[in-house]
């Protein structure tokens, strides 16, 4: 595809070379030999120059402009103005074309040090004669070339005027007249030259302000069109040091600023009359061959810059989006697009300044090389804070801490870094977008009004979008929830992973769920962390059913035991144990402050909450088994029965791992005299407990047997079957 456009664009360029050339060489339009051959028309002016009353006004400004360019062509009066312009201008172009005259009588392909000095003086003065136009009906992109033309045009119609009125033109002003004019300088005044379109006016149009008369707006704007109107007499008036009639077009037709390179200007003549032919409108074979060939060039570099990102964006999208390969991919656009920036510029002062293009193709190319300038800088300042962003992000994940609160806030700086990048490329985006309308040629209240017309239609449309933008920054500001934290959001619990500019992730046990902001911020949230000693502390709650019977004695020491376990941990923090009975169902309920070292993630909470469960459930195992009932039959002798106490506690205490509690005459039940019995063991693993009960269970029989204390059938049936 891009050699198909290439070979396109060389064919093109090839047939416009050849139509130039035929266009060249055709008789009717070689104007050069007409007008040798032809009739020229003796112009007389009604009044020479020389006669004006004002002409030995204008000598002495012309001396004192010559020897001292530095000054100010605006005058206090509009006569001054004119003046000081005409004699400026006078010179720059009589001294424009004696330098350019003098290349072919001097060696080399550069001016010498000399003549450089020379050329930036004339530049100078020119820059100062041209601040005499109020030019702010030029578009911005443009104004610095068209206000340049219109002073050469403006110029040549006071040649024309000069050498044509037959009226004497009063431009000498007299001391009651200044006077007069000075104190004008209030009031919006303004003064035409008698018998021409010439306005010159102390107000300006535009956003600035001066001091001043001012060539007006009307003036410069209608400068072409009046100068196309006299262009053709121009040629037939003889150069003077005040009258230039091939300024402008040794302007618009040879590249450079005001005096074209010297390696253009010592070429031969016949190549000047072959290079400075037109033939796009007023541009000319040089212009519009080397223009293409620029904007060729151009074009072809572009699509290479659009396919590298395109394929570096593909390959973006089939790799993992991990930090630093989002961080590689945006320094290679970023690489990409920079050296563009710097091209587009060169391009366009290449095609717009050193070409010396004007009119409709000056516009065009200069409006269509802004907009590709302003949309490449949008995109570099969005890739440039993208990849800061990713940057800064990746230093503080990297970044060793210490404790669990200085990792959660490391997390919450690194997450709000991408939110505030990203409202930054925007708001870069929106002040480029508003400076290039700007250079366009709109003006500050046009931008404005059209910015209200997508702002209200985002009001409407994108409601949602610029709410769930607000609630974004509610949620950042107020702090309900922060990343890193263990939240529930409505009816969706899990750990805060990220919050955007439009929505909030949790990571739940078994998806990541996103919730809007305008959603987050109007619902309950629930968030179980907490501060301790300045320390995060992330929230566990357990609610725990415990079957019943379960007494009193069970109940305190499962909360007591549960404490101490929940205590001696070192992640936790901060507990508290408690009993909740509702509808005869009896529930124990914990809830602790834990530090952990992973965030957004489930595996250190799920591995601690299952620990701490089973632990729990052990306890209540444990509990469940460590009261239990002793019977003795009734032919026990009372002797034997203040023993038993004495007799268990010793059955008890053989196993290291078990703690004899108590053991206390209960009750005399139907069939035998009751002992309860109380012990705790400090086991491991339940299978330990079980296995030192059931040798309890043995000693037990086996002591009270010895003894000769009889174990009526009930309990004897019970203990053998817990043994079996």
């Amino acid at each position: 595809m891009l050699k198909r456009i290439r070979n396109f664009i060389v064919i093109c360029l090839i047939a416009c070379i050849t139509f130039a050339s035929l266009n060249v060489f055709t008789p009717t339009l070689w104007a050069g030999e007409r007008s040798n051959h032809g009739f020229s028309p003796n112009i007389k002016p009604a009044i020479p120059l020389e006669e004006q009353p004002f002409y030995e006004e204008l000598q002495k400004r012309h001396a004192r402009w010559s020897d001292n360019p530095i000054g100010e062509v605006v005058g206090n009066t509009p006569q001054d103005t004119l003046l000081n312009f005409y004699s400026a201008m006078a010179i720059v172009g009589t001294e424009v074309d004696r330098i350019s005259q003098s290349a072919v009588l001097t060696n080399g392909l550069r001016w010498d040090s000399t003549t450089q000095h020379e050329i930036k003086e004339l530049e100078h003065l020119f820059e100062v004669a041209v601040k005499a136009l109020d030019s702010s009906e030029f578009p911005e992109s443009v104004r610095h070339h068209f206000t340049n033309e219109s002073a050469i045009e403006i110029k040549h119609l006071l040649d024309y005027i000069f050498t044509h009125t037959e009226e004497s033109l009063g431009l000498i002003n007299t001391n009651k007249e200044a006077n007069r004019n000075l104190k004008s300088l209030d009031k919006s005044y303004v003064w035409r030259l008698p018998g021409s379109p010439i306005s010159l006016s102390n107000k300006l149009d535009g956003p600035e302000s001066g001091f001043g008369y001012y060539f007006t707006t009307d003036t410069v704007k209608n400068a072409a069109t009046i100068y196309e109107e006299i262009s053709g007499r121009l040629k037939h008036m003889e150069k003077t040091k005040y009258l230039t009639p091939t300024f402008y077009n040794d302007f618009i037709h040879t590249p450079g600023n005001l005096v074209p390179p010297k390696w253009y200007a010592g070429m031969p003549r016949w190549a000047h009359t072959f290079l400075e032919r037109e033939i796009l409108g007023k541009e000319t074979v040089f212009q519009t061959s080397f223009g293409l060939i620029a904007i060729i060039i151009y074009t072809l570099i572009a699509i290479s810059v659009y396919r590298h990102i395109k394929k570096v964006l593909s390959r973006a999208g089939s790799i993992p989006g991990q930090c630093a390969n989002q961080i590689k991919t945006h320094v290679s656009i970023l690489t990409a697009l920079t050296p563009f920036i710097l091209l587009t510029k060169l391009t366009e002062g290449f095609v717009d300044g050193f070409l010396n293009l004007t009119g409709l193709p000056l516009v065009i190319t200069t409006f269509v090389f802004e907009i590709l300038y302003f949309t490449t800088l949008c995109a570099v300042a969005f890739f440039a804070l993208e990849a800061t962003g990713r940057l800064t992000q990746d230093y503080l994940f990297r970044k060793k801490l210490s404790t669990t609160t200085q990792t959660i806030s490391r997390r919450r700086q690194a997450g709000a870094i991408m939110p505030i990048c990203r409202t930054a490329s925007t708001a870069i985006a929106i002040l480029l977008l508003y400076r290039l309308l700007i250079l366009l040629g709109l003006s500050t209240e046009a931008v404005l009004a059209l910015s209200a017309v997508p702002g209200l239609a985002i009001g409407l449309g994108a409601s949602k979008l610029l709410g769930n933008l607000f609630a974004g920054f509610s949620i950042q500001i107020d702090q309900h929830l922060r990343i890193g934290e263990f939240c529930q959001v409505g009816n969706t619990t899990g750990f805060v992973k990220k919050i955007g500019l439009r929505s909030i992730q949790l990571q739940t046990l078994d998806s990541t769920v996103t919730i809007p902001n305008a959603s987050a911020d109007e619902s309950v949230i629930v968030n179980y962390n907490s501060l301790v000693n300045e320390e995060e502390g992330q929230g566990l709650s357990l609610n725990i059913p415990i079957e019943q019977p379960f007494t009193a004695w069970q109940t305190s020491k499962l909360i007591d035991m549960t404490k101490d376990h929940i205590n001696s941990l070192s992640k936790f923090k901060q507990s508290t144990v408690s009993i909740d009975q509702k509808n005869g169902e009896m529930h124990l309920l914990v809830y602790c402050l834990m530090t952990i070292q992973k965030l957004d993630t489930w595996d250190e909470y799920l591995l601690e909450r299952e620990n701490l469960l089973i632990k729990i459930n052990k306890l209540i195992t444990q509990l469940r088994h460590s009261q239990r009932t002793i019977r003795v039959a009734f032919n026990t002798s009372h002797q034997k029965l203040l023993e038993v106490p004495s007799l268990v506690r010793d059955v008890v205490t053989r196993d290291a791992h078990l703690t004899f509690e108590k053991c206390e005459f209960l009750a005399i039940s139907e069939f035998s005299y009751d002992f309860k019995l109380k012990f705790m063991g400090d086991h491991q693993h339940l299978s330990d407990f079980f296995k030192s009960i059931d040798a309890m269970n043995q000693r037990l029989v086996h002591t009270l047997n010895t003894n000769d204390i009889e174990i009526p059938y009930p309990t004897t049936r019970w203990i053998n079957t817990f043994d079996g």
